[in-house]
């Protein structure tokens, strides 16, 4: 059944492209330009560093102390910091990408790996300051209204998964990696840092690359729904809304909704990410980790998010 769904969706993408050849150009366009504009300019670099980070020698150790306090605050490695840091920082999604490659290097075991998606891939501060902030709600909310609620339904799903489903046993055993250890087939046999810098930078291109074909086929996929007659209108705003981030949160800040509700859409939708998100998180997991863990946890997080709104108005 799974299989004939896809086929029957495929089948009508292909007869919405040839029938409607100029919206879907610019469609497309406009996934491109998003990418091209945005992710390319924006992820790239910190993909390609991060690479290296997770591949170079370490030629020091954490302290301990330091250790214990991961370990203690937030159920993680060393390592399992590096990649929550680093997915908070950056946005989706790199913290996803991080936890799976870490995972395949033997950096942090599987449980780690998973438990780490339940709450380090999430919108990056840099876009809910600017674009979610000062773009979609016109700087009407301070920043505090913006991270607070979204950090509070992070920090009890990330409590709930620690201690209710992994029963605490989330952080890797071993203190720190070999050193020596580098994952990748294609690393291990690299000699030299310009032979380490050509794998991460051939690694980031083949990254943003798959997310950019992505964006491209959700962006193609809006308008064939919004032209869909056996789709009821209300029903396809929601799904319009939650296809794409960045389009979903520019159709919410843009319809005649007041604007309280625009408020809680906007950031509930901003916890959830949107399918196209979801696509892109499956994708660089490359089957070394379950999605579901990701895909619950991101379910759990957007109604944490809606009642802490509520409780808090």
């Amino acid at each position: 059944m799974k299989k004939k769904l896809f086929f029957a969706g495929i089948c009508f993408l292909l007869v919405f492209l040839l029938a409607n050849p100029e919206t879907a150009i610019l469609a497309a366009r406009d996934g491109l330009s998003l990418w091209f504009n945005t992710l390319l300019p924006t992820l790239l670099p910190f993909l390609i560093l991060t690479g290296l980070l997770m591949n170079i020698k370490i030629s020091c150790q954490i302290p301990k102390p330091g250790i214990r306090l991961c370990k203690i605050l937030f159920g993680l490695s060393p390592w399992g910091m590096y990649a929550f840091l680093f997915g908070k920082l950056l946005g989706f999604p790199v913290g996803a990408k991080l936890a799976s490659d870490l995972t395949y290097s033997g950096k942090i075991c599987r449980q780690e790996g998973e438990y780490l998606l339940t709450f380090c891939s999430n919108p990056s501060l840099v876009f809910l300051l600017t674009f979610l902030g000062q773009t979609c709600l016109k700087g009407r909310y301070p920043a505090r209204d913006l991270l607070i609620p979204l950090f509070l339904a992070d920090l009890c799903c990330m409590l709930f998964f620690r201690f209710f489903v992994y029963k605490g046993c989330t952080a890797t055993d071993h203190m720190w990696p070999d050193p020596d250890a580098i994952a990748e087939k294609k690393t291990s046999q690299a000699c030299s840092t310009g032979a380490l810098l050509d794998v991460c930078i051939m690694n980031g291109f083949e990254t943003i690359t798959r997310l950019g074909g992505y964006i491209l086929l959700f962006s193609v996929l809006s308008p064939c729904i919004s032209q869909c007659p056996l789709i009821p209108d209300t029903f396809k705003e929601i799904l319009l809304c939650i296809m794409e981030l960045t389009t979903g949160l520019n159709r919410i800040a843009s319809s005649n909704l007041p604007e309280r509700t625009i408020y809680l859409a906007a950031m509930t939708l901003s916890s959830f990410g949107g399918l196209c998100v979801a696509a892109q998180t499956k994708s660089v997991l490359d089957g070394r980790l379950s999605f579901f863990p990701y895909a619950s946890a991101k379910c759990l997080s957007t109604i944490l998010t809606l009642c802490i709104l509520l409780i808090g108005t």
